[in-house]
C-alpha cells in the first residue's frame, strides 16, 4: 500500500479532517487532496512529517501553549 493511501485509510477511519493534517505539515489543504490524488509531490521534509503522523511521532511532538487567561 501506498503512502498517499495509507494516509487517505487512516484519516478516513479516526475522523480527522485533511485540514488538520495540512496544517501540521505545513502546507494548504489543497496541496494535501492533490498529493493524495497523485498530482502533487511532497518535500522530504513534508513526506517524513507524514510518516511521523502516521505513526503517533508528529502528534507528541506538537505542544500547545497553554494560556492561563482560557481557563
Amino acid at each position: 500500500m501506498d503512502l498517499q493511501t495509507k494516509v487517505s485509510k487512516y484519516l478516513s477511519e479516526n475522523g480527522i479532517k485533511k485540514k488538520y493534517l495540512a496544517s501540521l505539515l505545513g502546507i494548504y489543504p489543497t496541496q494535501l487532496s492533490l498529493w493524495l490524488s497523485g498530482r502533487y509531490t511532497l518535500t522530504n521534509i513534508q513526506t517524513k512529517k507524514v510518516e511521523d503522523f502516521l505513526s503517533g511521532k508528529l502528534n507528541k511532538s506538537i505542544k500547545q501553549p497553554i494560556n492561563s487567561a482560557n481557563l
